[in-house]
């Protein structure tokens, strides 16, 4: 693992850093989630067929169920080391970013690239869904795209903002499913948002800011207790692929009979990493919308 050691930067293409790490196993829940982990890397750059720099960006999805994720720092090295290397085209730079990725996590992953100026071309050239990763950012990179802080969803209760005038507190505890706390009440959909959510790299401690947006169907839960649950990863030490899917199994087994988890991580080193998990297909977002920090 490259996190936490001092590494000399490739001197070009060397898809041998691309380190996997198999994926912990989380809480046993029925049907698996389905779900992806959608990096957004703003920092792409590499030479065209005559040698000429070309700068643009990357969208990558890794299925949720892959058998690996990619270390962050290796895979930030690796896209680095494409800045002195030819391709043909945009095409092959993203299929070049597909192969090395999908050998890395064992799995199918879809990739969308543009050139600064250009529009997304994808990989697999086949796979409908590297046009419906493009539609995040459609005018591509340098151009407009979505931003919310309330993803989409002014409705949805701002955790924040109760803290606030509530007067929560934060304690330092583990996060635990138990924390989750349900009320009287009847079936209902509730749908919640966060921007101060805090968790720490499991290797180098550093911190991992996020904003999250939690929908669910069950039994309502007490705000204040939905609050003090997330601030119990403050100090906790996980991926960010790994808070997210702790915090949808610890909500099913909470009682959540529907639930959507979406967490939308800030960059680092030019790359930031948004995993989502839902309880079905048709639970997934509809919209994808960025952060404003992001």
């Amino acid at each position: 693992m490259l996190l936490g050691e001092r590494v000399t930067p490739p001197e070009g293409y060397a898809p041998e850093l691309l380190t996997p790490i198999a994926r912990r196993p989380s809480k046993s829940v029925s049907p698996p989630p389905v779900g992806e982990d959608c990096w957004v890397g703003y920092e792409l750059a590499w030479l065209d067929a005559r040698g000429t720099p070309r700068q643009g960006a990357a969208l990558l999805s890794v299925p949720a169920d892959s058998p690996a994720i990619v270390e962050s720092k290796s895979l930030k090295l690796y896209a680095n080391g494409f800045y002195r290397e030819r391709f043909a085209s945009t095409a092959e730079v993203a299929a070049r970013l597909g192969e090395d990725l999908s050998r890395c996590t064992r799995s199918s992953v879809v990739v969308a690239v543009a050139a600064m100026g250009e529009e997304w071309v994808g990989w697999p050239l086949e796979d409908p869904r590297w046009r419906a990763l493009a539609e995040r950012w459609p005018s591509g990179p340098g151009g407009a795209r979505a931003v919310a802080a309330d993803f989409g969803d002014p409705e949805a209760i701002n955790l924040d903002e109760c803290a606030k005038r509530a007067g929560w507190s934060v304690e330092e505890r583990t996060p635990q499913s138990t924390l989750l706390q349900q009320m009287e009440g009847e079936v209902r959909e509730q749908r919640f948002r966060l921007a101060s959510f805090r968790s720490c790299c499991p290797v180098t401690r550093q911190p991992d800011w996020a904003s999250f947006y939690i929908r669910v169907w069950g039994p309502p839960f007490a705000p204040e207790s939905v609050f003090a649950y997330l601030m119990g990863f403050r100090t906790h030490a996980a991926f960010h692929e790994e808070c997210v899917a702790q915090i949808a199994a610890d909500f099913a087994e909470a009682g959540a009979e529907r639930w959507l988890v979406w967490g939308r991580f800030l960059r680092r080193g030019g790359w930031e990493i948004n995993p989502v998990r839902a309880s079905g297909g048709d639970w997934l977002p509809q919209r994808w919308w960025f952060d404003p920090r992001q």
